[in-house]
């Protein structure tokens, strides 16, 4: 399951920190963090930037939701690239992630349906 799920559906509710994407539509809510910074292990994972408005996603079915990475072997960051299009408009949301090389440096996303346990 991942973020491509999200065509589709319609956000009503857009939460975003330093390493936590929260997405909530009408029946579901995306929950996409590190599994391996919550537990402590040896990665960091952090917004690094948002190019364009989180408003043109809101309140319109998504069109387009795609995830993809990059790892730069220079600095030995992964970046990982969250894209979402509506009519209104599109965002990219991009986050950087850098371990030992045995940690996962994308977000995992949880799919909850509204009023159940994950799914």
């Amino acid at each position: 399951m991942g973020f491509e799920q999200l065509n589709g559906e319609t956000i009503i509710k857009f939460v975003t920190n330093d390493d936590e994407m929260i997405i909530e539509t009408k029946d579901k809510i995306f929950t996409m963090y590190s599994p391996d910074v919550r537990y402590g292990n040896d990665v960091d994972v952090w917004l690094e930037d948002v190019c364009g408005d989180l408003s043109d996603v809101m309140d319109s079915p998504i069109l387009f939701a795609e995830e993809v990475s990059n790892k730069d072997t220079l600095t030995d960051k992964t970046w990982t690239f969250y894209k979402l299009s509506t009519i209104k408009g599109s965002v990219t949301l991009r986050f950087c992630g850098r371990s030992n090389g045995y940690y996962c440096e994308r977000l995992s996303v949880y799919i909850t349906n509204k009023g159940e346990e994950n799914v």
